[in-house]
């Protein structure tokens, strides 16, 4: 019997390259998702307050090379809206900021290539300039990330830009009124984890700060394995726990990376 669709969800991928990710692979979580009676909408339906039940938007962070040539057919072949949020600061450049063992070095995007997207219906928003920790910063580094990129996103991709996505997720209330500040009108960032009322991924939006929007993280072995996929976006799924392990190893690598890439900008 199918489960009945649970809350809604807004998931993001990062890297998709063949040889990381293997389209038939992403193709079938996704089919999965579809089997199980989840509908793919664009993130502004994700709002807090705004959601159905069973809905899932999909986002894809740091604008990659790799989300332009291999995701962007996928989801123009399964009609799936999506939105990537696009390192303003990074555009046609290499992740040299991103740990090895995390991330293979790739380009991100170029302009022309987010011109495409945005021409394509796909939503354009901001990953800020340089991926750093908006939570670090002190008030007018915060402003610059947050203004400064969605001036030169909005000039690329004739987009309002109203979406913010935070680097490696990490968002406060500060970062939160800078964003809406800077004019955007929804920041996204990741799964924290069980709290009291359980994992901030699967908490309604209407129960999340509109600025403070959780995502749920689908990496490689999500992305290999249908079957953890559904692990992760269902609470009940016999797997579950062991992917919860692999969750806690991610945060492990996660903050491996986060210190390498201080070292490089000290």
């Amino acid at each position: 019997m199918r489960e009945s669709p649970l809350a809604p969800t807004v998931v993001v991928l990062h890297q998709t390259p063949a040889r990381f990710t293997p389209i038939p692979a992403l193709r079938r979580v996704l089919g999965s998702l579809l089997d199980r009676g989840y509908r793919f909408v664009g993130f502004h339906d994700l709002a807090p307050g705004g959601a159905r039940p069973g809905s899932i938007a999909l986002t894809a962070d740091d604008g990659y090379a790799s989300q332009h040539t291999h995701l962007r057919p996928l989801l123009r072949e399964l009609g799936i809206p999506w939105t990537v949020f696009v390192l303003a600061g990074m555009l046609g450049k290499r992740n040299d900021w991103d740990h090895p063992w995390v991330s293979p070095r790739e380009r991100h995007l170029t302009p022309d290539e987010v011109r495409q997207l945005a021409g394509e219906g796909v939503t354009i928003g901001s990953h800020g300039m340089t991926h750093v920790n908006l939570t670090a910063l002190p008030d007018a580094a915060l402003e610059e990330e947050l203004a400064r990129s969605r001036d030169i996103l909005r000039n690329l991709s004739g987009q309002p830009v109203d979406g913010v996505a935070y680097p490696w997720g990490l968002g406060n209330e500060r970062v939160a009124d800078a964003a809406k500040s800077a004019g955007y009108r929804l920041g996204f960032g990741a799964d924290v984890g069980p709290t009291t009322g359980g994992s901030a991924a699967h908490a309604t939006p209407a129960r999340a700060s509109t600025f403070l929007i959780p995502r749920l993280g689908l990496y490689g072995p999500d992305q290999l394995f249908p079957a953890l996929a559904a692990a992760a976006i269902g609470d009940s799924h016999p797997l579950r726990s062991l992917r919860g392990g692999l969750e806690r190893l991610g945060q492990g690598l996660l903050g491996l990376a986060m210190a390498g890439h201080a070292r490089h900008r000290a």
